[in-house]
């Protein structure tokens, strides 16, 4: 039955994967694609390198502070660019099980610890992603009684989980075992129950553990100012790209079209070079805000490229520093 189980959430993530490639295949216009980057000037494309650069330092530096690591920036930037690098590339998160394999070779993290890293990570990357989704969807033109419960409530509702799960872990000192056994006996009755014991009961075990941490609960402040300026570096230079692509997009419709994409990427629903799922997210969003069909998917695909050649650019940096004879 766990074996069905596990080929399901496999084949329901190759579904997904293929529907929004084989749509992305019936509508890409490449002609346009390549109009578009040759009019870019040659010194954003410098710009937005030096930043992405930068990004790929405040993420090691972030993980660092998660763990706990006393090293350098320097240091671990080889290991997360080969694993952002990955991450373009690899299918369904698949690549962090590199990440969890070098930081276990390189620098002695336990699968355990790595893993809390990631929940944490992801669960703080979640509610920061949501919070800007809510703020700037109020401004970029979608703020109608249409969207009440088809957006904007499961926002809050997820935003409000995540903040109690964060207030109470601060102040809490003793295992989890209310919480869990509340959605354990809500839930036993239910067909929710599998996606309840195999998904949510492990990623609360995780995130209660990383929350409840004495160690890195002393580190909260940095973990979370370290995400933030990491999202700021992120979306920053990427929302420079997309303003030199059209003038038509104001910077809150901006932000809002990649708030919901990154959103969308924190399942594992990516196919190969995420192509596709990055595309359909990013192309609804800018429909959304009344940007013709056309033009948001040719800024999606030109932007997805420009970020595939810097991943790539990234982790042949980090490859080769990290094979550099010491």
């Amino acid at each position: 039955m766990k074996v069905l189980q596990h080929y399901l959430k496999v084949i329901l993530a190759i579904g997904i994967a293929l529907i929004a490639v084989a749509w992305l295949m019936t509508k890409i216009k490449l002609d346009q694609v390549i109009e578009q980057l040759n009019n870019l000037p040659i010194h954003s494309l410098f710009i937005g390198f030096t930043c992405y650069l930068f990004f790929v330092a405040t993420k090691a530096s972030r993980f660092g502070a998660i763990l706990g690591l006393d090293r350098s920036i320097l240091a671990l930037f080889p290991i997360f660019s080969i694993h952002t690098f990955l991450s373009n590339i690899l299918p369904f998160r698949s690549a962090d099980l590199s990440y969890l394999y070098m930081m276990k070779k390189e620098e002695s993290v336990g699968s355990s610890s790595g893993v809390i890293s990631l929940v944490l990570a992801s669960v703080i990357d979640l509610s920061l992603i949501l919070a800007i989704l809510a703020i700037t969807s109020f401004f970029a033109g979608i703020a109608n009684l249409s969207y009440v419960f088809l957006f904007y409530l499961p926002i809050f509702c997820s935003l409000a989980f995540i903040l109690m799960l964060i207030i109470v872990g601060r102040l809490a000192s003793k295992p989890m075992f209310p919480l869990r056994s509340f959605l354990e006996n809500l839930l036993i009755n239910t067909r929710l129950d599998f996606l309840v014991s195999r998904w949510c009961l492990p990623i609360l075990d995780n995130l209660w553990t990383s929350l409840t941490n004495p160690q890195i609960r002393k580190r909260q402040l940095s973990i979370w100012a370290l995400s933030i300026l990491s999202l700021f570096v992120r979306f920053s230079f990427q929302a420079y790209l997309i303003h030199l692509m059209t003038s038509d997009l104001s910077i809150s419709e901006i932000i809002f079209a990649l708030s919901f994409t990154n959103l969308c990427n924190l399942l594992p629903i990516q196919s190969v070079g995420n192509l596709g799922t990055i595309e359909v997210p990013f192309t609804w969003a800018l429909i959304t805000c009344h940007i013709p069909f056309e033009t948001a998917l040719t800024i999606g695909l030109s932007l997805h490229f420009i970020i595939l050649t810097y991943a790539t650019l990234v982790g042949l940096i980090g490859w080769v520093s990290h094979n550099w004879p010491k």
